[in-house]
């Protein structure tokens, strides 16, 4: 059920941002606890779906379905850049945006995106 919700939302905000932003691919940004989503305005569904989770083992950061797989086998040590919706750890939200940018295949500077809000009503 939450799956189709998520697909749902990501779908109407996609006609919204189609209808309401002028010129230009529009960037749909999802950012929740468990996962961030990220596509064009227009698309059917999101282009990527990413953990969101950053994990460090030594030296190096790992992001996403990575950072869970090495936690498993390298006890990396995990932490969620976000709580009840809201981000608690601003710079692992920012390495987590950047590798969702790079997903896409696009740099964040001058584009134009659409940034997601939890509804208050729950």
């Amino acid at each position: 059920m939450t799956k189709y919700f998520h697909v749902l939302a990501f779908l109407s905000l996609c006609c919204l941002a189609v209808s309401i932003i002028p010129e230009g691919r529009k960037i749909i940004l999802d950012c929740g606890t468990g996962f961030v989503k990220a596509g064009y305005a227009g698309d059917d569904l999101p282009s990527v779906v990413v953990p969101n989770v950053v994990g460090r083992g030594g030296d190096k950061v790992y992001v996403g379905q990575e950072a869970l797989d090495r936690a498993m086998v390298y006890q990396a040590n995990l932490t969620r850049p976000m709580e009840n919706c809201e981000v608690i750890k601003r710079a692992d939200m920012k390495i987590v945006l950047e590798h969702v940018f790079k997903q896409l295949n696009e740099t964040p500077s001058g584009k134009k995106v659409v940034l997601t809000q939890p509804s208050l009503d729950v």
